[in-house]
């Protein structure tokens, strides 16, 4: 009896560690432009880059239309307002031809952020790779398409990784996705200016007192393209096999 109870005790163990090791995967939903607001949203930050494994990624903060928060101390940007329902904007920009799978890992940003998808519904697509109404948004992809459900985001050590795989499925693998990072439950104000010392802040503040926008780590894998035979290989094999075939008789007689 007591050989049974320490076996169970053992396997009970063996699982709650292995449901504790468990990271669980959780789909990125997608939510279309004008879920920020009818009006442009306010772009806080500028452009920033970020390049890795050969992709580039274009970022900035963003003030949602729907989502301003209250009036600050007078001069403070924009508009007197020092926190909004903020969101960090995302979008490829360059992609490898083979692209498979990339992971992009934000350091931090699992307490506050949550990722969502960005689809087109309206905007000018013919203007690729820009902002639209201050949000970056996917190309390639309306408010009524069907992106991979394979799709997904993890928490891990109090970061937040994204993991986009199957790219070769997509149109140009990716090239013009578009994504943000939103503080909290969608619309939750949070301080983008250091002059807010009431509300949360978003992230990280720069010399001058403004948000610091989320880098995100880039790795991507890609597929290995299948080598053909170059021509002259082809036109050396047939006299090669022929030698080797008289070789072969000679040995023989």
């Amino acid at each position: 009896m007591r050989t049974q109870k320490f076996w169970a005790c053992v396997a009970g163990s063996c699982a709650f560690i292995l449901l504790a090791g468990t990271v669980r995967a959780n789909s990125i939903p997608t939510r279309s432009k004008s879920d920020f607001g009818a009006n442009p949203a306010t772009d806080i930050s500028g452009t920033s880059t970020f390049s890795g494994d050969g992709v580039t990624v274009q970022a900035n903060a963003f003030c949602p239309d729907n989502a301003l928060g209250d009036t600050g101390p007078t001069g403070t940007p924009p508009n007197g307002n020092t926190n909004c329902g903020l969101g960090f904007g995302y979008q490829i920009t360059n992609i490898p031809a083979n692209a498979d799978t990339l992971t992009l890992t934000f350091t931090g940003a699992a307490a506050n952020f949550t990722p969502t998808i960005i689809t087109n519904d309206g905007c000018d697509t013919t203007t690729p790779l820009t902002l639209c109404g201050g949000v970056f948004f996917t190309t390639f992809a309306s408010s009524t398409d069907t992106l991979p459900a394979t799709w997904s985001y993890t928490t891990s050590g109090g970061n937040l990784i994204l993991t986009f795989d199957n790219l070769q499925s997509i149109a140009n693998q990716g090239l013009g996705l578009a994504f943000s990072l939103n503080f909290g439950p969608f619309g939750t104000n949070c301080a983008y200016n250091s002059a807010d010392t009431t509300d949360t802040p978003c992230s990280s503040f720069d010399s001058a007192g403004n948000v610091v926008i989320l880098a995100p780590q880039i790795a991507l894998t890609t597929t290995s393209p299948m080598t053909t035979p170059e021509p002259e290989t082809l036109l050396l094999l047939g006299p090669g096999l022929g030698l080797l075939g008289l070789m072969k008789r000679r040995y023989i007689s």
